[in-house]
């Protein structure tokens, strides 16, 4: 699902979310920029000795507001603003690289390398939006090429056609890249959403069972026999309760249920993950996501469950609350 499928809220939410990763990655992206501009000194020393002297104060110059911008983002929390600081030294470093261009030929420098760095750096490291990527990528290169234009003869025009060329390629390709990236972020979140509004449901189910049970009989009846989820409940490796959807899965009367120790019916592929995950419940930790394994049925069928899980108290013991659901048809689909 796009953001444009879903409300500017939902959106909002996502930012929200995205904001400490978006911090972090402008560190970076100043940190690298700090490191990195000045290290490509050498370049300039075996390349342009003559003007390794001002270079290198271009370089320092840079470094150093670049180390500035880091010490702000990192003493002021500016949420998702913090990616105007990573923005301007986006633009520094790209600015010095230009005048670098500038100052060595133009058409026939070899600073176009320097150039495709930093647009890698800034398209790859920093998180934001897809828009604002193409927006800054654009004005500096457009900046970037003007420049080179209007300084230089035409006597080299087709090397800089190439350069470019390789150029403008590098920012369709990390554009893409970042495209894709940020896709997965949102999938993730929409992933993270929907688990945390299954928890919720998850510990639901698991207080009204609670309160079912000390309550009275007919509300557990309505609310966990009439389930369409597989409901067990699982207690020293054994079967405790069962609901009718539960019996149904297995294929096991209730009776026959009871005597059957829970791992037995696991298979046996997938014995060591289950019993490892009830054993981290039962001990105290957190209830581990959603995950699929594999039971044998009453018939010798082989079914594929969907299982959640939940620390519940059952006759003043821990026990395992656990809801199922069969997804043979889908693994097999």
């Amino acid at each position: 699902m796009g953001q444009s499928q879903v409300g500017q809220p939902f959106v909002e939410q996502f930012l929200k979310d995205q904001e400490p990763l978006v911090r972090g990655r402008v560190t970076i992206i100043l940190v690298i920029g700090a490191a990195l501009v000045p290290f490509f000194g050498c370049l300039d020393y075996l390349l342009y000795p003559g003007l390794f002297t001002r270079f290198m104060t271009y370089r320092l110059f840079t470094a150093g507001l670049c180390l500035l911008l880091c010490l702000v983002n990192r003493t002021w929390n500016l949420g998702y603003r913090s990616f105007y600081l990573g923005v301007v030294g986006y633009y520094l470093t790209g600015l010095t690289i230009t005048k670098m261009v500038l100052e060595t030929n133009g058409y026939t420098s070899p600073y176009y390398a320097g150039m495709s760095l930093v647009f890698l750096t800034f398209c790859t490291v920093l998180n934001i939006r897809i828009r604002y990527l193409v927006i800054h990528c654009v004005l500096l290169y457009i900046t970037f090429a003007v420049s080179v234009v209007i300084i230089s003869n035409n006597d080299h025009l087709d090397l800089f056609i190439g350069n470019n060329m390789f150029v403008v390629s590098t920012i369709a390709i990390i554009l893409i890249a970042s495209v894709v990236n940020h896709r997965l972020r949102w999938n993730e979140f929409l992933l993270r959403m929907e688990l945390r509004e299954v928890s919720g449901k998850l510990k639901l189910y698991s207080s009204q069972l609670e309160n079912t049970v000390a309550e009275s009989q007919e509300k557990y009846r309505l609310v966990v026999e009439n389930a369409n989820e597989a409901i067990l409940v699982l207690q020293d490796a054994l079967f405790r309760f069962a609901n009718p959807k539960g019996r149904e899965v297995f294929g096991y009367s209730e009776e026959e249920l009871s005597s059957r120790p829970y791992l037995e019916l696991v298979h046996p592929d997938d014995r060591v993950e289950v019993a490892e995950r009830l054993a981290k419940l039962l001990s105290g930790g957190l209830p581990p996501d959603a995950y699929s394994f594999r039971i044998l049925a009453k018939d010798g069928s082989i079914k594929w469950l969907e299982s959640r899980v939940a620390l519940v108290t059952w006759e003043d013991r821990p026990a395992a609350l656990n809801l199922l659901n069969d997804i043979t048809e889908r693994k097999r689909a």
